[in-house]
């Protein structure tokens, strides 16, 4: 009972990152994003069609009306990070044999010997690195920042600034990004693309000419 009540108390963290980010969200909407990142940007020109495949996915899955705006994208990169840190503390607990919110070496020796020979010593560095003070024990406070730190490593800050990049894509500067606004950025890539290759078609024709 008190390893679901733990869980439940941290995975509360993500509706409080949710609220305090709808209220950043509708600055950054005031604000507008006019640069998209440059490795968004970079995906954007190798594969406009997976690039549009996996910004679809990010609206449909958080966006509402057709369109995402600043306060979904932060839905989306809340609801990531309480992912990684559920995935964190489900490790962790499952080898908290007495139930009492605390793991301790010989709770944890007795996962890692449970588990499949080539998991053992991942198993054994995470229990230790959950251990930050090396007494041997995990405790709730430990498993907060172990789950803390997970949902920090899935998501970096950075990688979150470039999802909000997308917005640099909001064509009609509304706040919101639409699939037909993503569809056009990537047209719109398809056609320079081809008109580059046209014209350096075209000045190596004209250079073999003047050779000949």
């Amino acid at each position: 009972m008190l390893r679901v009540v733990m869980m439940l108390g941290v995975l509360a963290l993500a509706g409080q990152v949710q609220l305090a980010g709808s209220a950043m969200a509708q600055d950054r909407a005031a604000q507008g994003s006019s640069t998209l990142s440059e490795r968004l940007a970079k995906r954007l020109r190798d594969n406009p069609e997976r690039f549009v495949e996996t910004v679809t996915g990010l609206i449909l899955g958080h966006g509402t009306g057709g369109g995402i705006d600043a306060a979904g994208i932060d839905r989306f990169i809340a609801v990531e990070r309480a992912a990684a840190r559920a995935s964190a503390l489900r490790r962790l607990l499952a080898a908290d044999l007495d139930d009492d919110g605390t793991v301790t070496a010989e709770e944890s020796a007795v996962i890692v010997a449970l588990a499949a020979a080539r998991q053992r010593g991942r198993l054994h560095l995470g229990f230790q690195r959950a251990d930050a003070d090396g007494n041997g024990r995990i405790t709730p406070s430990e498993l907060r920042r172990t789950a803390q730190a997970a949902a920090e490593a899935a998501l970096p800050e950075a990688e979150a600034a470039q999802w909000r990049s997308l917005l640099a894509l909001d064509a009609d500067s509304n706040g919101s990004l639409t699939l037909s606004e993503v569809r056009d950025a990537a047209q719109t890539i398809q056609d320079n693309g081809e008109t580059a290759s046209a014209m350096r078609r075209a000045r190596g024709a004209g250079t073999g000419a003047a050779q000949l």
